[in-house]
């Protein structure tokens, strides 16, 4: 499953439309101001004329100044954007997986006795919610007003001002999942390693921040491989709090930046996700081009349920590589 490229584009026709509605309505004022000037007298219309040009000619210099500094603010910002989230030439593409639940034989009902049910991948709504909340970072509605030939052009001088297509797809198998294949673009994985396989592959590794465990009672925890990490244990769903981490890292068979999102729960998951989407900034002045991990904290009363609140920073750690520019 992706989203298609257009998502975020206004459709052609009504542009279309627009476009041709103020080219008649400006039509049809310049038609009105020209029969208007047949009537007045020459010194008068002289000086009609003269005030419309000039009127036309600061309106232009303040429409091209506009326009430049949006387009060198939409550059800068989406700069540190691509450099973020490791896009570049070659790279124009992203890739978001989604937690997958595989559906067992019998194991979905409806709503009436069912002798051969749905068997397949399933995925959370909230999960989804979160790719989108992505799909928009990275597809903005501004960049929808510059008409397609003039970004084409500028892409051409400004990567960033480039289409980055936007995928979100369910996380393949443990059968199926090969490094080679999942492994090779920017990605980020949404859900912990229990239902998403991408994040497996990278919370069990010992260079991951955070990882997910069960202790003594049999409870899922999060825990922090940092030794001088607060218990984490502690301060989670024995205080009413969902915990979740953001982690930045460098996959190294391809040099590609890899983002895991995962949370005890679909809450905390797509709460990680709305932060990194809100806050990549932030994040980006503070640890540059470097691996991080962040874990965050959701005072919220369901573990499933979408979180209402700001959440707290308990734990933050980095790997030096790069200064942010």
């Amino acid at each position: 499953m992706s989203t298609a490229r257009s998502r975020n584009r206004p459709p052609v026709l009504p542009r279309v439309v627009s476009t041709l509605l103020l080219c008649a309505v400006l039509t049809l004022l310049v038609a009105i101001t020209y029969v208007g000037l047949e009537h007045v007298s020459g010194p008068i219309r002289s000086g009609v004329v003269e005030n419309i040009a000039a009127n036309l000619i600061t309106a232009s210099i303040f429409t091209v100044l506009g326009a430049s500094a949006f387009v060198w603010l939409s550059v800068t910002q989406r700069r540190r954007l691509f450099r973020f989230f490791g896009v570049g030439r070659g790279t124009l593409d992203v890739r978001m997986y989604l937690s997958r639940l595989q559906i067992q034989p019998g194991g979905a009902s409806g709503t009436e006795p069912i002798t051969n049910g749905y068997v397949g991948p399933a995925i959370v709504k909230m999960d989804y919610d979160a790719g989108l909340l992505l799909v928009e970072l990275f597809q903005p509605r501004a960049l929808a007003l510059i008409p397609d030939v003039l970004r084409d052009l500028l892409s051409t001088l400004f990567i960033s001002l480039a289409e980055v297509d936007a995928h979100i797809e369910v996380a393949p198998t443990p059968e199926d999942f090969a490094e080679d294949r999942h492994l090779t673009q920017p990605l980020v994985a949404c859900g912990g390693a229990i239902y998403n396989v991408i994040s497996s592959h990278y919370l069990n590794q010992e260079r991951s921040f955070y990882y997910f465990a069960k202790n003594a009672a049999g409870h899922r925890v999060m825990r922090a491989r940092d030794p001088q990490a607060p218990d984490l244990e502690a301060l989670g769903r024995s205080r009413g709090h969902e915990l979740a981490c953001i982690q930045r890292l460098r996959e190294p068979t391809s040099d590609s930046i890899v983002f895991v999102c995962a949370g005890l729960g679909s809450g905390a998951t797509y709460g990680s996700v709305e932060y990194l989407v809100r806050n990549w900034r932030r994040l980006w002045h503070r640890y540059g081009d470097a691996e991080f991990g962040i874990c965050l904290s959701f005072a919220t009363a369901e573990y499933d349920e979408m979180p209402d609140v700001t959440p707290k920073v308990v734990h933050q750690i980095g790997r030096p590589r790069g200064r942010a520019r």
